[in-house]
Order: C-alpha cells, then sequence, then structure tokens
C-alpha cells in the first residue's frame, strides 16, 4: 500500500480473526464495536478509538447499526514511537480534540469523498498526535519520505517517485 486509504466500514455479529502488514486505525462514529487485538479484548465507541499495529492478530464484531472510520495506514505514516506506544495500548480514549478530527472526517466524506481523501495526508499527522497526547508538530516532507524508503528499501526510488511521495 502506497497510500493510507480511509473508508466508512459497519460490522456484523461474527467475529472473523486476521491481521495485516499495516497499521489500522478504528475510529467509531456510531455504536460499539468489539475488538480483539492480540488477545487484549475492548470496545471501541463514541468514547474510545482502536488501533491495529502492524501484524496483530485481530478480530471484530458488533451487535446493533454501528459504523466507524477505518483507515490504513502506509507505512511511514505512524512513527516508531506511536507504534510501540499504540502497541502497549491498541483502546485509546477520545479527546474532545480527537472527537471533533474524526467528526471533521466524516463531514468531509459525507460532503465529497475526494476532497476528503485528498485532506487526509494533513489530517492524520494532527489525529495521531492528539490520540497519543502529543502537542501537534509539523510534519516534515523529508521525514515522511525517508519513512517510506526504510519500509520498502528494496523499491526502485527515482527522483520523481521520492518528489511525489515527500
Amino acid at each position: 500500500m502506497s497510500a493510507s486509504r480511509l473508508e466508512v466500514r459497519s460490522y456484523g455479529g461474527e467475529a472473523l480473526t486476521h491481521s495485516h502488514d499495516f497499521a489500522q486505525l478504528v475510529l467509531p462514529l456510531t455504536g460499539r464495536i468489539a475488538l480483539d487485538i492480540d488477545g487484549c479484548a475492548g470496545v471501541a465507541d463514541g468514547n474510545t478509538a482502536a488501533f491495529v499495529v502492524p501484524g496483530a492478530r485481530h478480530a471484530t464484531s458488533a451487535d446493533g447499526d454501528n459504523g466507524a472510520l477505518v483507515v490504513d495506514l502506509a507505512p511511514g505514516v505512524a512513527e516508531a514511537r506511536l507504534l510501540e506506544q499504540f502497541s502497549k495500548a491498541p483502546f485509546v480514549p477520545l479527546s474532545l480534540a480527537a472527537g471533533k478530527l474524526v467528526e471533521f472526517m466524516r463531514l468531509m466524506l459525507a460532503q465529497h469523498q475526494a476532497v476528503a481523501l485528498s485532506q487526509l495526508q494533513h489530517w492524520l499527522p494532527l489525529l495521531l498526535d492528539t490520540l497519543a497526547g502529543q502537542a501537534p508538530r509539523p510534519q516534515s516532507r523529508l521525514q515522511a519520505l525517508m519513512a517510506r524508503i526504510e519500509a520498502d528499501p528494496t523499491q526502485a526510488w527515482s527522483i520523481a517517485d521520492m518528489a511525489a511521495a515527500a
């Protein structure tokens, strides 16, 4: 996956266990979603998000109406310190500020999905810093490029590819 993806999903009662090689953020919009992330059971709801680190076995299920913004994070989007933090505590309280950021993206998706996807690269670093309890920091284009290269060092990076990724 070369770019982060965002979609609204809903879950049924059957839990399907799986894993993937990218980090994933589950941001509930409605209802409650039960998750088991590497043996840590919890609920994602209007007050709590869930963060699945790359490779973590996880299962998701829900009863009743539910919906969540699910963000599949491209390699390098979440810094190592965040992956470490969220691997220890995958259920993250949604502060008022984080909740407003989720609501912002929900509204953007409802208005026009293409606009929301273009905003994703700017919204994600702010959301991740807010969830981690960090003061928002400007996203370094060089830092983002270096993280992408480190995530896939065997890729033949052209100058045009690096410019597009930065």
